[in-house]
């Protein structure tokens, strides 16, 4: 699913890029343009509800404890749901993947122990000859292989479980901030019967 070794892009890569890049986002918050006031939060009205004032770091923290938790604070719970879905997802397959992994080391046990008997039956004493003899057999060789596969399948899903989770703090902590600023499209009833819209662009005072 993922490219492994050379210069390929794995989760694991990928993961570890995105927490240096959080890092900095982190250490640098948002500022108000130099000359001008800075914008006070303000709560925004959606869907007949008053939304919270929420932090960046309070909205990117809620989503790494519990994915969507921070966008369901915010207000935005589709894309809450969203996260919480495919997270939910990657959870299954590692799950399932871990069943698998035991199978596997199940698997690699038995074929070592039915090659060290038919040593043994042959007459093979020797230690080092017994491990000599199952390390070349075919059969534990395939089942070893599959085991190494195995495992690699679960460091992927968990390795892009970390990634999502985190990608999800981050649209939070984006979102958390986006919501310090008033809608600029307003809606009001027109003089003659219809109806008015305005846009308005905040300008800090000097």
């Amino acid at each position: 699913m993922f490219a492994r070794g050379g210069h390929g892009l794995t989760p694991r890569r990928i993961s570890v890029g995105l927490w240096a890049c959080l890092l900095l986002l982190m250490a640098a918050p948002v500022s108000p343009v130099a000359g001008q006031a800075a914008v006070p939060p303000v709560s925004v009205a959606l869907a007949d509800s008053v939304l919270p004032a929420v932090s960046g770091q309070g909205a990117f923290l809620r989503s790494l404890i519990v994915p969507g938790w921070g966008h369901a604070h915010l207000g935005a719970h589709s894309r809450g749901a969203f996260y919480v879905m495919v997270d939910s997802g990657i959870g299954l397959m590692l799950l399932k993947t871990q069943a698998r992994l035991g199978s596997a080391d199940d698997l690699v046990s038995t074929r070592e122990g039915l090659v060290q008997r038919r040593l043994e039956a042959e007459g093979v004493t020797d230690p080092d000859e017994l491990d000599a003899g199952i390390a070349a057999d075919e059969a534990v060789l395939e089942a070893q292989g599959l085991l190494a596969s195995r495992k690699g399948q679960r460091e992927d899903w968990a390795a892009f479980g970390i990634f999502f989770v985190l990608i999800g703090g981050v649209d939070a902590y984006v979102s958390a901030h986006l919501n310090e600023f008033p809608v600029p499209l307003g809606v009001s009833p027109g003089a003659d019967g219809g109806v008015e819209l305005s846009f308005s662009i905040p300008i800090g005072s000097r």
